[in-house]
């Protein structure tokens, strides 16, 4: 992951998901790291689950590129050692982000001056740092209402093989980072009235995250300790479903704050069986 000498008063945010969906300008100053700068202050609080986000006005991204759920964001007041660099969309960072940057047609005598060549193909030419950075324009609104039909087909929101596999990073492993992405990839799907219903005690993302887990026939689902207050016991060899709950702490003056997420596993009737009592 690319270094960024921290100011003091930063403050680092959880996961990238959630800010690179939120509308802002990014400056690229290197190869995998950007920033941005809130249009409010106060806008900060929405990515950190805590107020201690509040006042910050600039995010700063750090991240390998082609390295999924390798970034990091850091909320600051003090953009220290970042020029401007070059001004990129939210479409065109994330494809630096996966290490999807388009690579320029070879030269030729026949072809014109580079300048006019990236122009023709399609491709901006970034340099930062002598380095060369291919970024893939903005789609054309031609393009982005033929993405929106593709929707209706696609596999990501139409029969879906429910399963841990939709929730999980490229290693197999269900993380926090693995969670909000899936749950920022999965926006679009709509869960069932009547599973919403039965699950009406959990966030909206959280319903959507034990959806995609447990699909539509999901049963009653409770954590391992609740299960046993309830008389029975997750049977062995079991996976439980994974969401995402505040992660509290105890401040100094004795009062709980929240600060960051955590995972909770979520464990479906139909992984536990009835204790028998043991009386004669």
């Amino acid at each position: 992951m690319t270094t960024y000498k921290k100011p003091s008063d930063v403050l680092e945010a959880v996961g990238v998901s959630g800010v690179l969906s939120a509308g802002l300008s990014w400056h690229v100053v290197g190869e995998g790291l950007a920033w941005a700068e809130f249009d409010k202050p106060a806008d900060a609080v929405r990515f950190t689950m805590t107020k201690k986000g509040k006042g910050r006005k600039f995010a700063v991204m750090a991240f390998t590129p082609g390295e999924e759920f390798s970034g990091v964001v850091y909320l600051t007041n003090v953009k220290r050692g970042l020029d401007a660099g070059q001004v990129v969309s939210e479409g065109q960072l994330l494809d630096l982000y996966h290490g999807q940057e388009e690579k320029p047609a070879a030269k030729t005598e026949e072809k014109k001056p580079a300048k006019k060549a990236a122009k023709d193909t399609g491709v901006t030419v970034v340099t930062l740092d002598h380095k060369k950075l291919h970024i893939k324009p903005a789609k054309k609104e031609a393009e982005k209402q033929a993405a929106k039909k593709a929707v209706k087909t696609n596999p990501a929101t139409t029969g879906l093989q429910f399963g841990p596999a939709l929730v999980s990073d490229k290693e197999g492993k269900i993380t926090i980072s693995s969670l909000l992405y899936a749950g920022k990839a999965f926006a679009s799907h709509t869960v069932p009235a009547e599973f919403s219903a039965r699950f009406k005690k959990y966030s909206e993302d959280n319903q959507l995250l034990l959806y995609l887990q447990g699909g539509p026939d999901l049963g009653q689902v409770a954590t391992y300790r609740g299960w046993l207050k309830q008389g029975r016991q997750v049977s062995k060899g079991q996976h439980g479903l994974k969401i995402l709950a505040p992660r509290m702490v105890v401040k100094d003056d004795g009062t709980k704050a929240i600060d960051g997420l955590r995972l909770v596993t979520l464990f479906s009737i139909n992984q536990t069986e009835k204790i028998e009592s043991q009386e004669a």
